[in-house]
């Protein structure tokens, strides 16, 4: 992959920075875990800045350590630790954008340490991310592919990291262009049918609100890439019928082949054609009274094979999932093969 052409997407179509405004690209070393390749976010971060500095733009370079970090939480004292909120008013003040690369880079990190420090770790980065959107900045969270990433969520590595760049180096114009074709014609019926393997499910929206996932910042000032996805609140009581799901994610847990039986929003009965010894954990999950659910399209042209990683599945085209709330716990059913109907028996899933 040309990380020269990526960064430029980042920088120019992405972010659409102006000559004069300030960066700040966060990345880390993974040095506190003895993991592969501690340094492989590096090479990327300076492309970034290379092209920042092409713009006419001014890269500052954020260069944390796992192990330094780990090591400030558990052995720096509350008194010391806790800064005063002008210190990150001061900090965030500096810069127009952020652009954070270790964004989910390393999950062992957050297993590993004690609830406390983790804790304090959470506290510090709310207080950072208030001040992002009090003063108006936007920052892009992206989690660059590491080895720790790739065993933590059972992938092969080679496979991630192939997702990932290409997904974000997609073409961001025709991705939007297709969200809102298929956000209007998600507008022109009230009752809808899924039709998942020969299972059908009908349904109605909440209401005409959509969220579309492009590459543009939402109102908070967040982006997440990779991107590419339409989602929309289901009406809960109108969802009935069978949905069969190729894969379910919950936590870093991939479950294959599981079909739902649904009555006026409530899960009757959960069936796993793929036989393994935790499915009675998320059966018993999903038979318990359901808080939302969403229905969300994958539209990014440039993600076309499951690798088992709900960031990234969830925004292959047309890949349809139900994202359920249970116990405040997101479980979401995918099939990549779906057909959504409207009124008139439209495939709309095909159509764009």
């Amino acid at each position: 992959m040309d990380f020269a052409e990526v960064a430029f997407k980042i920088v120019n179509v992405i972010l659409k920075v102006k000559p004069g405004q300030v960066v700040t690209l966060s990345a880390e070393i993974h040095n506190g875990f003895e993991m592969d390749n501690p340094l492989n976010a590096i090479p990327f971060l300076e492309e970034i800045a290379m092209s920042l500095r092409k713009k006419k733009a001014f890269p500052i370079l954020d260069i944390a350590s796992e192990n330094l970090r780990k090591r400030s939480f558990s052995e720096i004292p509350d008194e010391i630790l806790d800064m005063p909120i002008n210190y990150y008013q001061k900090w965030v003040s500096m810069s127009d954008y952020f652009i954070d690369l270790s964004w989910r880079a390393n999950p062992y990190f957050y297993k590993d340490i004690p609830d406390r420090y983790y804790n304090r770790l959470k506290k510090a980065m709310e207080v950072l991310w208030e001040q992002i959107r009090v003063q108006q900045k936007q920052i892009v969270l992206i989690g660059y592919p590491t080895v720790a990433m790739a065993k933590f969520y059972k992938v092969e590595y080679q496979l991630l990291q192939d997702a990932f760049f290409n997904s974000i180096n997609c073409d961001y114009h025709e991705l939007k262009k297709n969200l809102f074709i298929i956000d209007g014609d998600l507008s022109n019926s009230d009752e809808w049918e899924v039709i998942t393997d020969e299972r059908h499910c009908k349904f109605v929206f909440d209401d005409l609100k959509s969220e579309l996932y492009y590459g543009d910042f939402n109102p908070e000032g967040f982006l997440i890439l990779p991107t590419g996805k339409w989602e929309r609140k289901v009406k809960l009581e109108s969802l009935n019928g069978l949905f069969y799901s190729n894969y379910l994610y919950f936590d870093n847990v991939v479950y294959k082949e599981v079909q739902l039986l649904i009555e006026n929003g409530k899960v009757m009965s959960v069936d796993f054609l793929n036989k393994r010894p935790d499915n009675y954990m998320i059966q018993n999950l999903l038979l318990k009274e359901i808080q939302s659910c969403v229905l969300s399209i994958g539209m990014n042209q440039n993600l076309t094979d499951t690798i088992y990683y709900g960031l990234f599945d969830e925004c292959i085209k047309h890949n349809l999932s139900l994202k359920m709330s249970v116990d405040n716990k997101v479980i979401m059913l995918t099939n990549n093969r779906a057909k959504l109907l409207d009124h008139k028996d439209n495939d709309i899933l095909r159509e764009v």
